[in-house]
């Protein structure tokens, strides 16, 4: 496991990974999950939420978003 993973993907991917994502992470570990447009960032962050990550930030630039959890 790991204290932080970093994964540029896209949302669909993303999504279909969570849960091997999220068992990735140590306890306590950061995820940043990026390459996510702004329609999209939601549905990603609802989908970690519902693998027991709490969302820490929302990174803006432009049209685009990133994503900070913590598992």
């Amino acid at each position: 496991q790991f204290d932080l993973v970093a994964a540029n993907l896209t949302a669909n991917i993303l999504e279909r990974l969570a849960t091997q994502i999220v068992a990735a992470l140590k306890p306590g570990g950061m995820l940043i999950a990026s390459g996510l447009l702004e329609d999209q960032a939601q549905a990603v962050a609802e989908r970690f939420l519902a693998e027991g990550t709490i969302l820490q930030e929302t990174i803006a630039r432009e049209d685009w978003r990133s994503l900070l959890l913590r598992r």
